[in-house]
């Protein structure tokens, strides 16, 4: 496993404000995981277009790999509602 550092950041008042609204709000566990998440944007943005290209077909793969399609119409209420099951699941293992 990767070393972990901690590293103390200065946020202006109204990053801050947006930070623990997000946490209070249950979007992020955690002020570090918002911190995480932007930097491995970040980062990969920095990567340039090669490594979003990469990501991009990782994703692809995990959607062919996840089976058949379903016809029919979609409900985006119902799809709603099996997102958040599937996030409230997430958080809770």
């Amino acid at each position: 496993m990767n070393a972990v550092r901690t590293i103390n950041v200065a946020l202006s008042d109204e990053l801050a404000v947006e930070l623990d609204e997000a946490v209070a709000n249950g979007e992020y566990d955690s002020s570090g995981e918002v911190i995480r998440e932007l930097l491995l944007i970040w980062s990969s943005e920095r990567a340039g277009p090669a490594a979003n290209l990469e990501r991009l077909r990782a994703m692809i793969r995990e959607g062919l790999a996840s089976g058949e399609p379903i016809d029919g119409n979609f409900d985006l209420t119902d799809i709603k509602r099996c997102s958040e099951a599937r996030l409230t699941a997430l958080r809770t293992n």
